[in-house]
């Protein structure tokens, strides 16, 4: 190995850990459209007063809740459902957009998975999304991406305290068998950035057109547009 080899291998991350929806897949939109629609039945007082749409506020404290929260938020805006209908409707309306065709992978991920994959370098999902949901973004993943069995993911099915807590991305770390401070965590919100930034990871803003409500740009995180033509390299620094 020479010299300059030698470097970039020191400087690759131990693993690389995703957020999903918004970050990797252009998913969001399928949670927002699931959210309106279960505002608009449900809370129609309130929607019509809003226009009919959720309002800017409750729109942000919904971005990058867990399922739990989202549905505690929904309830007080005036969604009059139990908390575990308004989480069965909201998994089943995004798994029915997210399954009625081509997995949505956000602008340059599918290169980059392959790459992190060619230098042996494991990439976990780290989401609020179930299992269900999950299942299906793991199994069109490429080959040995996400672990040997692309079975690595910590989704809303976990026990560990939800984002913003670091919980979750630590578990992410262990389960590639990678440290915290040597691995590169992408996130899309204010929330999961501060979970980022709690677990001690190098954090990367997915700031892209999939961004639901762009965070301030901070010196703490490194701010991407999108995942094309991204060295494996730069990722920590």
């Amino acid at each position: 190995m020479n010299i300059v080899s030698a470097v970039d291998q020191l400087r690759l991350p131990a693993a690389v850990l995703w957020d999903m929806d918004g970050t990797l897949v252009d998913s969001d939109r399928f949670w927002a459209d699931a959210e309106q629609q279960l505002y608009m039945q449900y809370a129609p007082d309130q929607s019509s007063a809003a226009g009919n749409s959720i309002p800017p506020d409750v729109s942000r404290a919904l971005e990058g809740a867990s399922l739990s929260e989202c549905a505690r938020v929904l309830r007080e805006s005036g969604v009059n459902l139990p908390a575990w209908e308004i989480i069965e409707q909201l998994v089943s309306a995004a798994e029915a957009s997210l399954t009625s065709q081509p997995i949505p992978w956000a602008d340059g991920a599918l290169d980059l998975l392959r790459k992190l994959a060619a230098l042996h370098i494991d990439s976990v999902l780290v989401t609020g999304s179930p299992m269900r949901i999950v299942r299906h973004v793991l199994a069109a993943a490429p080959a040995e991406t996400f672990g040997p069995d692309n079975v690595f993911a910590i989704t809303g099915n976990s026990p560990l305290p939800a984002k913003p807590a670091p919980d979750r991305y630590l578990a992410a770390a262990c389960m590639a068998q990678a440290d915290i401070r040597d691995c590169v965590i992408f996130e899309d919100s204010s929330t999961g950035l501060a979970s980022a930034l709690a677990a001690g990871a190098g954090a990367v803003y997915a700031l892209t057109a999939l961004t639901r409500s762009p965070a301030k740009a901070d010196a703490r995180y490194q701010c991407i547009q999108d995942f094309r033509g991204i060295a494996v390299q730069a990722l920590l620094r």
